[in-house]
């Protein structure tokens, strides 16, 4: 008897190893063969992976003929692998899932929905008629008797479900894609006189980063004792990537400084106060859930994604996206009310260990594929 085999369709080689690695490695335990078609954004084909099938393509590419290539690719590899799951993430693959649905009648399909923000709230014309037509072809693949739904926030699941009579039976909410609660240990926080807050993110104007900058210099010039670290990598084929010279005019290394893209996220974490994330809408973003595993309070915005991070004033605070003064004041209630940072530490810990442990995330999607 040949092994079942899962193919996991996602825009980026890295975002799924930083992301889907422990899903993949599991399934793989299950006697699963893995497939992994994504486009190869990095130099070397990392050890972790070579266990694995990988098939490049640029699904990242918007050029119309690109498009058209990938689409006729995607339906050979369907066909020559004939896999018994084909699990589509990301917004951007589940629009290829849409067009190929004919395809997919004889396999088990399953939709991670890891953040639509973008195509929620935009509200540019192209962006507009990008909406009608995902939700058009969303709307025949959901008729898919063979098909599940992963959300990672509440937001996200009710704006899909209210387009369409989906059964509630076959759509999942996992809060993102868990956390090694042993790599990621709780580190206690040492209360410093220049507090730390931390922006760890790629560098988009979507994430909120221009927010950051302006209320960071709010915080000094108003004389409070604070420093301000940003780390992340500039994603330069995204429209809202941050102009570079926003960053270096910030910069004093004082007070104020810039890593770029750094692999020990986990250091940073360790030795920040706080971990700012001021974004415009999330899935359900992996450093708020790394911030919590070790035990940092949370800064971040009143939005799907965010939100769900946060139990406020319990281990965090929520502030208004897009509005730096916002920002400013939630940074000014956390550096006048110290004391409570060590709660917050304390309380951040244990909604990781309730809500991000990585193996209950890998025990959900298992359950999810045999429930076919």
């Amino acid at each position: 008897m040949s092994r079942k085999k899962i193919i996991f369709f996602i825009n980026s080689l890295s975002f799924f190893i930083s992301h889907r690695i422990n899903i993949a490695e599991k399934v793989f335990e299950n006697n699963i063969e893995v497939i992994i078609v994504a486009k190869k954004d990095l130099q070397t084909i990392p050890s972790e992976i070579k266990k694995f099938k990988f098939i490049d393509i640029n699904i990242r590419d918007p050029n119309f003929f690109t498009e058209i290539k990938n689409i006729q690719l995607i339906k050979k590899i369907i066909q020559e692998h004939k896999p018994s799951f084909c699990h589509f993430i990301t917004v951007k693959s589940i629009f290829y899932a849409a067009i190929i649905k004919k395809s997919l009648q004889n396999t088990n399909v399953v939709l991670s929905f890891s953040g639509i923000g973008s195509i929620a709230s935009n509200k540019k014309i192209l962006s507009f008629f990008s909406k009608i037509i995902f939700f058009s072809l969303l709307k025949k693949l959901l008729l898919l008797k063979n098909i599940r739904l992963i959300f990672q926030n509440y937001d996200d699941q009710k704006l899909i479900m209210n387009y369409y009579n989906f059964p509630n039976h076959k759509s999942y909410i996992i809060h993102g894609s868990g956390v090694d609660l042993e790599e990621f240990s709780f580190k206690k926080i040492i209360i410093k006189e220049n507090l730390n807050f931390l922006f760890a993110s790629r560098l988009l104007l979507d994430k909120g980063l221009l927010e950051f900058i302006k209320a960071s210099q709010k915080i000094l010039d108003n004389g409070f004792n604070a420093t301000f670290t940003i780390i992340g990598e500039l994603d330069k084929s995204n429209p809202s990537k941050i102009n570079l010279k926003e960053i270096h005019k910030w910069i004093d290394d004082k007070n104020k400084f810039f890593y770029a893209y750094r692999k020990d996220v986990k250091k940073f974490i360790e030795y920040s106060d706080v971990v700012v994330l001021p974004s415009y809408r999330e899935g359900f973003p992996k450093i708020l859930i790394e911030a919590s595993a070790v035990g940092r309070a949370i800064l971040t915005t009143r939005v799907p994604g965010c939100k769900d991070c946060v139990n406020e004033n319990v281990n965090g605070i929520l502030v208004n996206p897009k509005d730096y003064l916002s920002l400013y004041e939630g940074m000014n209630k956390i550096l006048n009310n110290k004391d409570n940072l060590e709660r917050m530490s304390y309380h951040s810990r244990k909604i990781a260990e309730k809500k991000y442990d990585i193996n209950s995330v890998n025990k959900k999607h298992i359950m999810i594929y045999n429930s076919f």
